[in-house]
C-alpha cells in the first residue's frame, strides 16, 4: 500500500511528540527546556525518509499518524470471572499507536480496583496493580509485535489478572521453557534452593 507524505500529518506528529515530552518532564525547568520537534527530527529518527529531496513516509510514520494498517490496533476486553467466556466490556482502539497505548492503558485502569491507603492524615490512592508495569507491558506489546502477523495486540482484564498478548514469537527462537529455566536457575542462585 503506497503512502504519500502528508506535511500536515508530519507537523501534527511533531506537535504530539513535543507535547508528550513536556507532559512527562518532571519539573517546570525541564518542561521549559523541551525543544520543538521538527520534520528534520523525524528524518533523523528514520520516521520520514529524504530521497533526493523528496520526503517519503515510512511505515513508522503511517503507524504514528493516520495508521491505515488494519491489524495495527489494540483490542481490549473485560471478562466476568477468570475465563474468556462472558464479555462485560469490549473496545477496539485504532489510530496512531501512541493514542492506542494511552486508550488501552486507560481501559485497564478503568477496570481494575482502586484502593486507598491512609498514613496519618494523608490518604493515597493506589491501584491493585502497579500502573507503571501496566503501561510498560502495553508499550512492549505494541513495540515488539510482529506487524506482518494479521493478529492484534490484545489486553484482557479478568477478576484476578490482566493478560496482554502480542502477535509474533519470542526473539531469536527463544522458548518459554528456556525462560522458565533461567528464572528458576536465577531464583536458586539468589535465594537458595527453591
Amino acid at each position: 500500500m503506497e503512502q504519500k507524505y502528508d506535511a500536515l500529518l508530519a507537523v501534527g506528529l511533531c506537535a504530539a511528540i513535543k507535547s508528550y515530552m513536556v507532559e512527562t518532564a518532571k519539573t517546570k525547568n525541564e518542561k521549559e527546556k523541551v525543544k520543538d520537534v521538527t520534520v528534520q527530527n523525524l528524518i533523523n529518527w528514520g520516521i520520514v525518509k529524504n530521497m533526493d529531496g523528496i520526503l517519503v513516509p515510512t511505515n513508522a510514520f503511517v503507524l504514528l499518524t493516520n495508521n491505515t494498517f488494519p491489524f495495527a490496533k489494540i483490542q481490549c476486553a473485560l471478562f466476568k470471572g477468570t475465563e474468556r467466556v462472558v464479555f462485560i466490556d469490549k473496545r477496539d482502539f485504532k489510530g496512531p499507536l501512541y493514542e492506542q497505548i494511552e486508550e488501552a492503558y486507560g481501559f485497564v485502569l478503568k477496570h481494575i480496583n482502586l484502593g486507598a491507603e491512609i498514613n496519618g492524615l494523608v490518604r493515597t490512592d493506589a491501584y491493585e496493580l502497579p500502573t507503571e508495569a501496566i503501561r510498560e507491558a502495553i508499550v512492549n506489546a505494541v513495540t515488539h509485535r510482529n506487524f506482518l502477523d494479521r493478529s492484534c495486540v490484545q489486553v484482557a482484564v479478568y477478576d484476578d489478572r490482566v493478560e496482554i498478548t502480542s502477535p509474533g514469537m519470542l526473539y531469536g527462537g527463544l522458548t518459554i521453557e528456556q525462560i522458565k529455566g533461567w528464572f528458576k536457575d536465577s531464583q536458586q542462585m539468589y535465594c537458595g534452593s527453591v
